[in-house]
């Protein structure tokens, strides 16, 4: 059996004062009464923007997800500050996508589909500082509102895929971009040739960052280059003096598309550190003798970025 304690904590706050407002003229029960209201309403301001401060919405919770929004709107405005997204939002059916939009315009990070994130893009104060992108969509960096969402991100992960719009250099359009996690998802030679060079381009056209982390993955059936490790060599050599970081520790790992999805998946649902703030390092294949370099120091997300421990899913 549910009890008053099981009740969400905005209707408590208005049961409290509505029982305030109809009691009779006992001074006593009265205050009493008011008494409770008031705690009733500053556990809220405590509660409130815990609960709604990440929100997570997947194809399982979607339907709870946008009908909350669409009765609560200014809460998700007010409090939420990390958006964790699987789906496209492109044309939810249970909400007008505007809703979506209106909500979520404030959050400070963003994890999940590229879809998803240029669907808030068109919101003008969608500026968000932290953004970590799953899929391997061909990003349309050609488009307008899409560039401007990029403009304060600090920390970006991307997942590389050969078909990237090579007009728009990332670099062009994260001027305060300081934190970089790049993923190689590349089965094939001349694919992971590309990666190189695009890596070598970014370089040499972006701003002096604090950490730079490439991750190379053997995909099962794919193909490493065979001038992969001179060439990682060559590229860690170029940031030597830039204290970033070339992490090629996937080397050994084998993952299908499916199952690399998945990973990076679990990754932004952990926190896991992938902007990590360690001394400046290039981690070898575990085949090379020089891999037996000292740990580096992994701090989480959840401690840099404040995240609160309860998620609305």
């Amino acid at each position: 059996m549910r009890s008053f304690s099981d009740l969400p904590v905005e209707l408590v706050t208005a049961v409290l004062e509505l029982v305030v407002a109809d009691a009779d003229d006992d001074f006593v029960a009265r205050k009493q009464l008011a008494e409770l209201a008031l705690l009733s309403r500053r556990t809220r301001a405590i509660v409130v923007p815990l609960l709604y401060r990440t929100v997570e919405i997947t194809h399982g919770n979607r339907g709870k997800v946008f009908d909350t929004a669409h009765r609560m709107t200014k809460l998700f405005t007010e409090h939420t500050r990390h958006l964790f997204c699987e789906l496209t939002l492109s044309t939810p059916a249970e909400v007008h996508p505007q809703t979506v939009i209106d909500a979520f315009c404030h959050i400070t990070r963003f994890s999940g589909c590229y879809q998803a994130f240029a669907v808030l893009a068109v919101h003008p104060e969608y500026k968000p500082k932290l953004v970590f992108l799953l899929d391997r969509a061909s990003y349309r960096f050609t488009d307008y509102a899409v560039r401007g969402a990029f403009a304060n991100v600090t920390h970006l992960h991307l997942v590389f895929r050969p078909s990237q719009v090579a007009a728009q250099p990332i670099s062009s359009l994260t001027p305060r971009l300081t934190h970089f996690v790049l993923d190689a998802d590349v089965p094939r030679e001349e694919d992971m040739l590309l990666f190189i060079r695009d890596v070598r381009n970014f370089l040499l056209r972006s701003s002096p960052l604090q950490r730079l982390v490439v991750r190379t993955v053997r995909v099962a059936g794919g193909v490493k280059a065979a001038g992969l490790k001179a060439n990682v060599a060559e590229l860690a050599e170029m940031m030597k003096d830039r204290r970033l970081c070339i992490d090629d520790s996937g080397e050994a790992r084998e993952h299908t598309h499916d199952s690399l999805r998945m990973l990076m998946r679990q990754d932004v649902r952990a926190d896991q550190a992938l902007f990590e703030e360690g001394a400046p390092c290039w981690n070898p294949p575990p085949s090379d003798p020089r891999s037996h370099s000292p740990p580096r120091e992994h701090i989480s997300l959840a401690y840099l970025y404040a995240s609160q421990p309860r998620t609305f899913r």
